[in-house]
């Protein structure tokens, strides 16, 4: 689809990575880097924008020359359009806040990052060298995120601009119940926090987990794992049944 339009029509561009990439944070990168219009949009392959949403977030942004404009999402379900809630920002239909900075309305990063329904200058995100996370999940909670506490001028407007699709089951890759997609979202949780990675912990008794564990600043594997996960780990507590994950915790004194 994408290399028919490109073919039609002049602005727009076609690239294709050479690999998959698993998770969205590369293509959006490669995105920003060959983009030439002054705003950026993201939007998901499963998603689709409503009529007037680039006019509506065009005018949103440029209003009042603000770094971020959003609007809200339509979740479809089932074929059941619901409105997203936005009570966090106390905003009724097709009211709007503005705000100079995130310390002036702090609830905006309090609402779902859906980077799909956000506007960005361009040269607001070059100049703070914000970027996607590649090869984990969540990356759009943190560019969101960075963007929303570097920006000196944010605009939230309660009309919908997406109409967002959830994926059933495990078809999307983030919801893969699998050790490497959870490493990626404690990585990305843990950027989004500035928590260190020194003050990160998990716990493992498997083979499978050795990939979590490598990644957090202490690991700890309970009595009863697996030798490779003991070898590992930081710290050897007591078996699952014998209070292990109580032991640990005290052991790190976080309890």
């Amino acid at each position: 689809i994408i290399r028919d339009f490109s073919k039609k029509y002049n602005n727009v561009k076609s690239i294709c990575l050479s690999e998959n990439s698993g998770f969205a944070g590369k293509p959006r990168n490669v995105g920003i880097e060959n983009a030439t219009s002054p705003y950026l949009m993201f939007l998901d392959p499963d998603d689709v924008f409503l009529e007037d949403a680039c006019k509506i977030l065009y005018e949103s942004i440029t209003e009042n020359d603000s770094d971020i404009a959003s609007g809200n999402y339509n979740i479809n379900k089932d074929n059941k359009i619901v409105r997203n809630d936005w009570s966090i920002l106390k905003l009724n239909d097709g009211e709007s806040r503005q705000a100079k900075n995130i310390n002036e309305y702090f609830n905006f990063i309090l609402a779902t990052p859906s980077v799909w329904s956000k506007i960005f200058k361009k040269d607001f995100i070059l100049k703070e060298n914000i970027k996607f996370l590649e090869g984990v999940p969540a990356q759009d909670l943190v560019f969101v995120s960075e963007a929303l506490l570097k920006s000196d001028g944010i605009k939230f407007i309660n009309t919908p601009v997406v109409e967002y699709i959830p994926r059933q089951g495990g078809e999307s890759v983030t919801s893969k119940k699998s050790k490497s997609v959870l490493a990626g979202f404690i990585k990305s949780y843990t950027s989004v926090l500035n928590i260190a990675k020194e003050d990160t912990f998990a716990l493992g008794d498997s083979i499978n987990d050795l990939e979590m564990l490598a990644f957090v600043g202490h690991s700890i594997a309970m009595g009863n794992a697996s030798q490779a996960a003991k070898d590992a780990a930081e710290y050897v507590t007591t078996h699952i049944h014998e209070d292990g994950v109580y032991n640990a915790l005290k052991h790190y004194e976080l309890i």
